[in-house]
């Protein structure tokens, strides 16, 4: 039998001051700056028990299902169980933001083809970091009954009967709440498990961004048109750092990089009818790969011979930024105050998937 257990606590402190202004007529200003901090602790234990059942008769037609029960043996008796083996798994993560950004509005006094513009400038630096225990198992001693930890010990019920109805079972809270006495009846030790320096990972991400944006509109052929044009040019530099193994040992590994993108926009609604209104768009946008995605370092997982095997885990440093150039286009008609029909197309072109393999 297998119990997981989870407990986690986050702890998230945010500051901020601004201001507006009205700078003169038609232009208005504002500012902000804004810090982040968030702390994020976590546990996830799991404990294995064992037994042995002398019979078991197994039905494939009960019920349209199959149905399983035991005998030879009381199945909800923890006398009868003895651990296995326990997967001691906890972690930390701390991440930082500071942003500052500027905005302005300038109105037209006399409105023609353009009516207003927008820009601003962005600027932020965010920090994380996050490491968590050693992962796979530890095998418990030959032998140890599960009744030398008396709180342990619990009835799980099935909520439909496929045979076995109830059954002992690890109680979650009170592995939770004593991890360390269940350590140290399966290590010796009620010390947790040490902390991984392979899933360790700092990294540094300062963005920069400069944006305008012309509100226009016009008239075609009698019919109203209007639309916003938009330019945002951002700038990333980013310091990684981690841990590898190299030659048993870990050391250090990092990795420094930077980017520049252009990412222009147009919007465009045409009221075709009082009740039919076409729209268009176009656009290049990016999403940045997840700090984790990032981290140069590996992280081993060494098999124990039993039900864990070996594996490893890390990310890619050079990882590229996820763009898409997106077209978009749609029909509507708003054929009555509550109701409306439409027809849209889109063609969406993507550019440095990203994927994970396992």
């Amino acid at each position: 039998m297998s119990t997981q257990a989870n407990r986690a606590s986050n702890v998230t402190q945010q500051h901020a001051i601004g201001a507006r202004w009205n700078a003169s007529q038609g232009l208005r200003l504002s500012t902000e700056l804004a810090r982040t901090l968030s702390d994020y602790d976590w546990q996830n234990p799991i404990l294995d028990t064992l037994t042995n059942m002398p019979n078991s008769v197994v039905t494939t037609n009960a019920g349209g299902g199959a149905n399983v029960s035991y005998s030879g043996q009381d199945i909800t008796n923890p006398a009868n169980y003895r651990l296995d083996q326990l997967f001691d798994r906890y972690g930390h993560d701390h991440g930082a933001s500071t942003d500052w950004r500027v905005d302005g509005t300038y109105t037209m006094a006399d409105e023609g083809f353009f009516k207003d513009f927008g820009f601003g400038a962005r600027a932020n630096k965010r920090t994380a970091a996050s490491i968590k225990s050693f992962e796979g198992s530890v095998l418990a001693p030959d032998g140890v009954s599960v009744t030398t930890l008396p709180g342990l010990n619990c009835t799980a019920n099935m909520q439909n009967n496929w045979g076995t109805t109830s059954w002992y079972t690890p109680c979650a809270s009170y592995l939770i709440s004593n991890t360390a006495d269940v350590r140290k009846a399966v290590t010796g030790s009620s010390t947790g498990k040490a902390l991984d320096p392979g899933s360790f990972f700092a990294d540094e991400e300062k963005n920069y961004a400069l944006y305008g944006k012309a509100h226009v509109g016009w008239e075609s052929a009698g019919i109203p048109i209007d639309g916003v044009l938009g330019m945002r040019i951002t700038k990333t530099d980013s310091d990684l750092l981690g841990n590898s193994q190299v030659g048993g040992a870990y050391v250090p590994t990092s990795k420094t990089s930077s980017d520049t993108a252009y990412l222009p926009s147009a919007n465009f609604k045409a009221s075709l009818r009082q009740d039919v209104i076409a729209r268009f768009s176009v656009s290049k946008t990016l999403t940045r790969p997840d700090f984790a995605q990032l981290n140069p370092g590996t992280a081993y997982v060494n098999a124990n011979g039993t039900t864990v095997q070996a594996t490893a885990s890390g990310g890619n440093p050079d990882l590229k930024p996820f763009t898409a150039r997106n077209y978009d286009g749609s029909l509507e008609w708003y054929f009555s105050s509550t109701g409306m029909a439409s027809l849209a197309l889109f063609r969406h072109e993507f550019k440095g998937y990203i994927q994970s393999k396992w």
